[in-house]
């Protein structure tokens, strides 16, 4: 009896993603942001990860906001130009409103490129959470081992008791104007090339 033919070390490498849309041609990876800090400060990134807390300062609240999530690739791989969606929960202290102006780089560690952006503006009453949306289209592009995938997030606020949040585990929940139950976590669906 012949005993069977052991895996090799060269199977091509496969790329997990969350999901693959037909419609838009791309297979997704849903990336959340993130915050953590060491004693060289605070550091800002993407991961795929959803049970990373970030430490108990999982938020930036400020009038004004201008945070780069990064995350390297150690291959090559191709965004597709197709659409991608970030969610996230955003809480008023007071009745005001909010813009955040979202956009996604392709950075080679010289030179950012955009691949695009989108704006979210929202407002509400004092002690009101609301959950949103944005929907991103972007440009192909290539991405070669060591370049990164950069989301600048741009918020001006009226009121500085609200913020930003970027924990995965979504550890603060809150009730929802519009409904339901929202969370902490700020995540992103990023539509890459399946070969």
């Amino acid at each position: 009896m012949a005993l069977p033919t052991p895996f090799t070390t060269t199977s091509p490498l496969v790329f997990n993603i969350d999901y693959f849309d037909w419609a838009q041609g791309a297979g997704y990876k849903k990336y959340y942001l993130l915050g953590t800090e060491d004693t060289g400060g605070k550091k800002y990134s993407l991961t795929a990860d959803s049970t990373i807390t970030s430490p108990s300062t999982n938020y930036k609240t400020a009038a004004t906001i201008n945070l780069d999530f990064d995350l390297t690739f150690n291959a090559p791989v191709d965004i597709a130009a197709a659409t991608a969606t970030i969610e996230y929960m955003i809480g008023f202290g007071g009745a005001m409103s909010n813009s955040t102006v979202w956009t996604i780089y392709h950075y080679n560690g010289t030179t950012e490129t955009s691949l695009g952006t989108a704006t979210a503006s929202v407002s509400a009453s004092a002690n009101e959470w609301q959950s949103v949306a944005v929907q991103i289209p972007l440009t192909a592009k290539h991405f070669a081992a060591g370049d990164i995938l950069r989301i600048n997030a741009n918020v001006t606020q009226s009121h500085s008791t609200t913020g930003l949040h970027y924990d995965p585990a979504g550890v603060i929940s809150q009730t929802l104007k519009q409904g339901g139950a929202g969370t902490s976590s700020t995540s992103i669906n990023i539509p890459f090339e399946i070969q």
